[in-house]
C-alpha cells in the first residue's frame, strides 16, 4: 500500500471491481468519498484502518479481508439507487467498530 488519496474516487456507471490495500487514515483521511457509482460494484478492504464510513457509497458488495478494521461512525448504506441493496463481508480476521460500545468480530 501506499500513496494518500485527496477529493473523490467516483467510478461513475458501469459495473465495477476496486480493491483496496494496506491503507490506513494516513492515506483515506482526505478522501472526501469513495463512490462506486451506479451499476453492480465491488469493493474489497484488504488489511485497510478506516474512520469516516459514510464516504463509502454505492457498493453492492464490501468486503473486510485481511485485519480490516471499519469504523462504522455514520451510516453506511449499501447499493444504489438502481440495485437498493448489497452485501456486507467481514472475514474472521477484520473487525467493525461502531458507536455506542458495538463491535463484531
Amino acid at each position: 500500500g501506499g500513496g494518500i488519496i485527496y477529493g473523490s474516487v467516483d467510478l461513475g456507471a458501469d459495473n465495477d471491481t476496486a480493491k483496496l490495500s494496506n491503507l490506513t487514515n494516513a492515506n483515506l483521511g482526505g478522501a472526501d468519498a469513495l463512490n462506486g457509482g451506479l451499476g453492480t460494484d465491488a469493493l474489497t478492504f484488504d488489511n485497510v484502518k478506516l474512520e469516516g464510513i459514510a464516504r463509502v457509497q454505492n457498493w453492492e458488495t464490501i468486503d473486510a479481508t485481511n485485519d480490516t478494521q471499519l469504523i462504522l461512525d455514520g451510516n453506511l448504506v449499501l447499493g444504489d439507487s438502481g440495485t437498493g441493496t448489497g452485501r456486507l463481508s467481514v472475514d474472521q480476521a477484520s473487525t467493525l467498530y461502531g458507536g455506542g460500545g458495538f463491535n463484531s468480530s
